[in-house]
């Protein structure tokens, strides 16, 4: 037999407060993995994810503003020296041009650092922008 067998659990809760001139949200996301070879039944990967973000929202006319941030843990394995700290920001802006039509902008960071390290492993800036239109 050939293929491996990957075992996982999601668990997604999210919250979300509307104050009128702002909207406040928060969400946790828990992930479990555990991959094992087909064969021998060996585990060969683990993976336990653990991030919260938190953000707000606010329309100012026919534009929204939001910001919102992220930090979490990525448990790879029994090692401690595979774990990674996650980390990042997004600001972001969104026009309504119509009902229906709206442009964006985002910008954005991420960041993996292993644990007990102060310099990161991985670090990217993300720009995106766009059109968005409601059929």
């Amino acid at each position: 037999t050939s293929g491996a067998k990957i075992d996982g659990n999601l668990n997604w809760i999210g919250a979300s407060y509307d104050l009128g001139a702002a909207k406040l949200f928060a969400t946790n996301v828990a992930r479990k993995d555990k991959t094992s070879a087909a064969i021998t039944g060996v585990q060969t990967t683990n993976s336990d994810v653990n991030v919260t973000s938190m953000g707000v929202s606010a329309p100012m006319g026919a534009y929204t503003f939001a910001a919102s941030f992220y930090t979490g843990k990525n448990k790879a394995s029994a090692l401690a020296t595979d774990n990674t700290k996650l980390s990042g920001s997004q600001l972001s802006v969104n026009y309504a041009l119509s009902k229906r039509t709206s442009l964006y902008a985002i910008v954005g960071t991420n960041e993996i650092k292993l644990d007990g390290s102060t310099s990161a492993a991985r670090k990217e800036t993300l720009n995106a922008f766009g059109l968005v239109h409601s059929f």
